[in-house]
């Protein structure tokens, strides 16, 4: 797949994600199936803007001048905004295994 087959706003969101470590549910919500964001991933692999490495996904500096030419491109402001990071990242305190976690009603996004 080539990359200008992925519209210039959902390359900048799954750069955002790789760049963030952030949650693909971001592209799900868009409509992509989980085959598809697979795809895209190997494809920003391929073109040497993401590198994969001990299990674990980042972006090259070439992947990240592409995000700060997009951002210019689709004139974005706040982009470090736009992807929410994945809640495991988050949780700094490890949680019982008999406990159970109840969310504020702020951190719902639905």
């Amino acid at each position: 797949m080539d990359s200008t087959q992925i519209p210039n706003e959902t390359r900048f969101l799954l750069l955002t994600i790789i760049d963030n470590d952030g949650d693909i549910d971001d592209l799900k919500k868009n409509g992509y199936s989980y085959f598809q964001i697979t795809s895209f991933i190997k494809n920003e692999i391929q073109l040497g803007n993401a590198h994969f490495s001990n299990n674990i996904l980042t972006l090259t500096e070439k992947g990240l001048q592409i995000k700060n030419e997009l951002v210019e491109k689709l004139d974005y402001q706040n982009s470090n905004k736009v992807v929410a990071p994945k809640l495991s990242g988050i949780i700094k305190t490890k949680i019982r295994d008999d406990s159970i976690f109840i969310p504020s009603e702020n951190e719902l996004d639905f």
